[in-house]
């Protein structure tokens, strides 16, 4: 059994660690991303094999900062650490990025689990952890001798879960080490703020407001669309959930209208909320590189009094988060369809790379096959197509704007599995399209019919997915075993995606440093930049070359099944 001891110095001079070690390290805070009270840091075999807590209301947190910077840390989700502290080490690793690597079987990555899973369990023997996890380490405030050991014990935890040779072994991964690059620049990126167009956020929440005063009036007064027995009591059914919603408002029954007005008063509460979230001129995000099981970056505001999660934007309202100043231009730039080239390439479908070959839309020629019409030169028209005709004998004949909607729905629907009921829903919310369920199975038989790869690939997942050793991989090894088939068929799509967006911020960072102050946020597949106007078109090109190198480097990866699809990068 080991004997987790620690002290508390007074002073940085009271012990030493030697430099080309790794010094394991944790903290413990006040509230989420807020107030930072203890920093611990255990080096096997130094000071005694002492845990060092330097706290807070003893040694000033900005020399605690100072004083790590330069060290080699071993942390556990560093960028809660990392995010709290408004910095990096000089070199670091992160325990839970190689556990989610390492071992895919896990049902769960939080420390407590990998420490039980790894067989460290009985570290923590005599020590209560879940309330011990819920005290708070206020600044100010009188630690408990309990506190104290259980924050030592974590550190103590890490040094043993670092010796591990599936850790070590992962620490060498290419999937790893874009990781560990992709936080470090995070951490210095996340803290420039987005800034808000506060003038257009008044006039949204002008538009919501009537929207919801709109539609109060379409309802029973004082009707409140987010409680289940009211919504089963108005509607006479027997569930109120998401999908009956959905499938009473695409109906041609009674019930239609009063069920999509319950959906649509449900959207603008959580964007009034959304809006009332926003009241500052600069808002921050946290982000976590990896959050996701897929690798992908999620974010949250934590505690911050303007904090919010920069991933989740409702749709009506990003706007808001791209204004320019009298000095200043935002670069914005996305992958165009991302998701779907990396999609043609890994399922290795051949008509959908041969219309990316050739530079077809992809949308465009769906809309045509959806709905029987013909492509105008022009491209999708718009709803006032037929003034640019002569007379009527044209209506109908070409697809529209609204054809392609449809049919965008279409293809970042069905290629990640949905089944027909998902799909049909996934349309209303997403893009205000209203399908029968009869509508949604025949472009479903449709789709799969053009693009019979994708329908074998999907064939083929549904069969191995439930199986025990069942794993997928993304572009760079990233290895996850799914829970449910449509995981199995997102995840190297999705994974891959964020993997290229990762590579993309990477090569701009890494040439001009200098744009680690001028990005705000990261978008699964877009990067966003505020810069100087006078530079505008000098940061467009850098952006773009460094996107399309991203590109490019994932399409050499072995899951690609075609190497030579083209990237267009644009606005």
């Amino acid at each position: 059994m080991i004997q987790v001891k620690y002290r508390i110095p007074k002073s940085l001079n009271d012990f030493s660690f030697n430099p080309s070690e790794p010094v394991f390290a944790d903290i413990e805070t006040e509230k989420l991303y807020i107030g930072t009270r203890l920093v611990q840091l255990y080096q096997p075999g130094q000071n005694d094999d002492e845990v060092i807590i330097l706290d807070t209301d003893i040694i000033p947190e900005a020399d605690i900062k100072a004083f790590i910077k330069p060290m080699w840390t071993v942390w556990f989700n560093a960028s809660y650490d990392f995010g709290t502290l408004n910095m990096t080490t000089d070199k670091f690793d992160d325990i839970f990025y190689l556990a989610r690597l390492g071992f895919p079987f896990f049902k769960e990555y939080n420390l407590d689990k990998v420490i039980e899973n790894l067989g460290f369990a009985g570290l923590y023997d005599g020590l209560d952890k879940k309330k011990l996890q819920k005290a708070g380490f206020v600044k100010g405030a009188y630690l408990s001798a309990s506190q104290l050991k259980y924050s030592a014990t974590d550190v103590v935890a890490l040094s043993l879960l670092w010796q591990n040779e599936t850790i070590q072994k992962w620490r060498n991964s290419i999937a790893y080490q874009v990781d560990i690059l992709s936080l470090k620049y995070a951490i210095v990126y996340q803290q420039n703020g987005i800034m808000v167009d506060l003038p257009l956020r008044a006039k949204y929440e002008k538009e919501v407001d009537e929207d919801i005063v709109r539609l109060t009036k379409e309802l029973p007064e004082g009707f409140n669309v987010n409680s289940p027995k009211q919504v089963k009591a108005y509607l006479g059914t027997e569930s109120s959930d998401y999908d009956t919603l959905v499938n009473y408002s695409v109906s041609d029954k009674p019930l239609a209208e009063k069920a999509h007005t319950i959906i649509y008063m449900r959207k603008a509460l959580k964007e009034k909320g959304y809006l009332q979230s926003i009241n500052h001129q600069y808002m921050l995000t946290r982000f976590n590189v990896a959050g996701a099981i897929t690798g992908r970056f999620t974010s949250s505001g934590g505690d911050l009094p303007n904090g919010f999660n920069s991933q989740q934007i409702p749709r009506r309202l990003q706007p808001l988060f791209k204004p320019e100043t009298e000095d200043t231009k935002v670069v914005g730039l996305d992958y165009s369809t991302l998701e779907l080239r990396i999609a043609a390439s890994v399922f290795g479908e051949p008509v959908m790379y041969q219309e990316l070959l050739n530079g077809e839309d992809l949308h465009t020629n769906m809309a045509a096959l959806a709905t029987g019409k013909k492509v105008h030169p022009d491209g999708p028209l718009g709803d006032d197509y037929d003034a640019l005709f002569t007379g009527d004998k044209t209506k109908g004949e070409y697809v529209t704007k609204k054809d392609r909607t449809l049919a965008k729905a279409l293809n970042f629907g069905y290629i990640y599995g949905m089944s027909a009921k998902t799909y049909q829903n996934y349309s209303l919310t997403r893009y205000a399209l209203k399908i029968s369920l009869d509508e949604a199975t025949k472009l479903r038989n449709l789709y799969f019919g053009k693009y019979k790869a994708i329908k074998k690939y999907h064939d083929e997942v549904w069969k191995n997915v439930g199986k025990a050793n069942y794993i997928y991989t993304t572009a760079l090894g990233r290895r996850v075993h799914p829970k449910i088939g449509t995981d199995a068929i997102n995840g190297p799509i999705q994974g891959s995606g964020s993997e290229t967006t990762k590579l993309a911020v990477h090569y701009l960072c890494k040439e001009y440093p200098e744009a680690l102050k001028l990005i705000f946020n990261v978008v699964h597949d877009a990067i966003y930049l505020r810069v100087p106007k006078a530079d505008y078109d000098l940061w467009h090109e850098r952006v773009s070359k460094a996107m399309v190198k991203g590109w490019e480097e994932i399409c050499k990866t072995s899951i690609f099944k075609y190497k030579d699809i083209p990237m267009p990068v644009g606005d």
